[in-house]
C-alpha cells in the first residue's frame, strides 16, 4: 500500500517532536533498540527528501524545536524538490518523444 506523503509526513514529524521533548526518549519507542537521536536524523532527512510542500511545513515545525539541528533542512527540501521536478521534466520528456515516434 502507498501511503501519501501528505499524511506520513506529519505523522513523522511528530514522532521526532515527541522524542526530542522526552525526558527519556528511549521510552518513545516499542523497540528498546533504537537509538533516538538517529532515529531523528533519519526521520528528519525523510521528511526532507519528501522535497514538497508539506515537507517544508513540518521543517518549520523542527525548526521551531531546534533551529541549529534542523535549519539546513529547508536546503535539503529545495533540493529534492528540484530533484523531483526534473525527474518528472525529464519522463514526460520521454513520453513525448515516444509518442512523437
Amino acid at each position: 500500500m502507498h501511503i501519501r506523503a501528505t499524511v506520513l509526513v506529519p505523522l513523522i514529524e511528530r514522532k521526532i517532536g515527541e522524542v526530542l521533548r522526552s525526558t527519556d526518549p528511549l521510552e518513545r519507542f516499542t523497540d528498546k533498540t533504537v537509538d533516538p537521536q538517529r532515529f531523528v536524523s533519519i526521520a528528519a532527512l525523510s521528511i526532507a527528501w519528501s522535497g514538497d510542500e508539506q515537507a517544508l511545513k513540518e521543517i518549520g515545525k523542527l525548526i521551531a524545536i531546534d533551529e541549529k539541528r534542523f535549519g539546513t533542512l529547508v536546503r535539503n527540501t529545495l533540493l529534492a524538490a528540484s530533484r523531483i521536478k526534473r525527474e518528472l521534466a525529464d519522463s514526460l520528456h520521454d513520453d513525448m518523444f515516444r509518442l512523437a515516434a
